[in-house]
């Protein structure tokens, strides 16, 4: 998945793991539901608002508490990040490894 804001873009795009961009979104999606029964949030995001963290310009600043926060982190050193830069060695070894693969992707 593209990071929305370089989909038109000349420059190597920010991708996701499906795998683990369905995992990023359950868990931000679990965390919701843990601080609304907190009484810390008001509310559940829809996963439409959690899956534009840190891009859409119509992100509400008040439900971003921190840079975890963001499924799009913008720095590349940021350690919420769970993007891959688009370079095809990259992708390669990160399907290798990521243990959310079946067995015969990762072989």
């Amino acid at each position: 998945m593209k990071a929305p804001e370089l989909k038109d873009s000349s420059w190597k795009v920010k991708v996701w793991c499906m795998l683990c961009f369905e995992a990023r979104i359950a868990c931000k999606n679990a965390l919701d539901e843990g601080m609304v029964v907190a009484g810390t949030q008001e509310v559940v995001r829809s996963r439409p608002a959690i899956e534009d963290m840190g891009v859409s310009s119509g992100t509400s600043p008040e439900l971003i508490t921190d840079t975890v926060d963001l499924v799009w982190a913008q720095g590349q050193s940021d350690p919420a990040r769970g993007w891959l830069i688009s370079h095809t060695t990259t992708l390669v070894c990160h399907l290798q490894d990521c243990e959310l693969q079946p067995k015969s992707v990762r072989d």
